[in-house]
């Protein structure tokens, strides 16, 4: 004997859906993950994804209470000077958050070596080594 599933014992339950609010903050975390893995692999950004950034960032400041910096309002055809390696730049106040990223990727970059530079560098360290240590052995 198989078991039979009978609806009419069953009632449906209705499905509850997380509010708007979660879902759009899963939302907006998924598009501020995908902006830094692009961001992190040096590649540029979709125009979708840099207004949804923008949105996100916009929406955030102004529910804490703060302003994007810009001064005399919110409105998206004023510009706010960035001064970086005494270059002015100008910027649209809505992308400040991936200005913020390009700013400190291009601190950054200088730090990191390239996986040439790092074989190269490790391949004279143990030269290097070998050398000492023939010469330690030739001294014995």
């Amino acid at each position: 004997m198989v078991a039979q599933f009978d609806p009419s014992h069953h009632p449906q339950q209705p499905v509850e859906h997380p509010p708007l609010d979660d879902r759009r903050t899963a939302e907006d975390a998924k598009s501020l993950i995908h902006a830094l893995g692009l961001v992190s692999r040096n590649l540029p950004l979709p125009p979708d994804l840099v207004d949804a950034v923008s949105a996100i960032y916009s929406d955030a400041a102004a529910a804490i209470g703060g302003s994007t910096g810009v001064e005399g309002g919110g409105g998206g055809s004023e510009e706010r000077p960035l001064v970086d390696k005494g270059l002015v730049e100008h910027r649209k106040p809505g992308l400040d958050l991936l200005a913020e990223f390009e700013d400190a990727l291009t601190r950054e970059w200088p730090n990191c070596k390239s996986g040439h530079n790092l074989a190269e560098s490790r391949e004279k360290r143990l030269q290097s080594q070998v050398q000492h240590r023939i010469s330690e052995l030739e001294g014995q």
